[in-house]
């Protein structure tokens, strides 16, 4: 069965975290939950969240894929903690999967840590972090290349100089939600 660690940290976004965890239940697949610490999590709303375990316990299973859910301060304590930088790090090498949401692809290790051939997929949002910059590949249209997209909003937006951190936007989009699925 596929094993997946859903990161708990004060202040994430609960509905990317919950969500998250009810769709893989729902598909038969074993989540674990972990928080930072050994206390309940006070989401980013207000609502109080109660890991299955911590960083510390989990951190030497092993799981098939990481979930990190943005929000803030959320993503802010995820990207402090060195234990989970060395995690996400080891798994990279490892080849397996992290699922960072909204603002939390600025956790990610940077793409020339991804074993494999080829580079990470990148969608639907590109990183752009001083780390590195990730282009949507020529065969993605953008809201600038594609009329359709541009009436439709569903082109893409990004800071390519990565001076400003995470910038990635779906275009149209108030929040600036976006997902990133990183496989090597």
């Amino acid at each position: 069965m596929r094993k997946v660690l859903v990161m708990l940290a004060q202040g994430c976004e609960e509905i990317e975290a919950v969500t998250a965890i009810d769709i893989l239940r729902r598909a038969g697949i074993e989540v674990t939950s972990a928080g930072l610490d050994d206390l309940p999590v006070l989401a980013s709303r207000g609502v109080m969240l109660l890991p299955d375990t911590t960083l510390d316990l989990a951190q030497h299973q092993d799981f098939d894929m990481i979930v990190l859910p943005g929000g803030q301060p959320g993503t802010d304590n995820l990207k402090a903690d060195k234990r989970l930088a060395a995690l996400l790090l080891q798994m990279a090498q490892q080849g397996k999967y992290l699922a960072a949401i909204c603002a939390a692809p600025s956790c990610s290790p940077p793409p020339d840590c991804w074993t494999g051939a080829r580079p990470p997929a990148i969608r639907p949002a590109w990183m752009a972090t001083p780390r590195s910059i990730c282009k949507p590949p020529p065969s993605w249209k953008t809201a600038r290349s594609s009329p359709r997209a541009a009436r439709h909003g569903n082109g893409f937006r990004a800071d390519p100089s990565g001076a400003a951190g995470w910038q990635g936007q779906a275009a149209g989009s108030r929040s600036g939600s976006s997902t990133l699925i990183l496989k090597s």
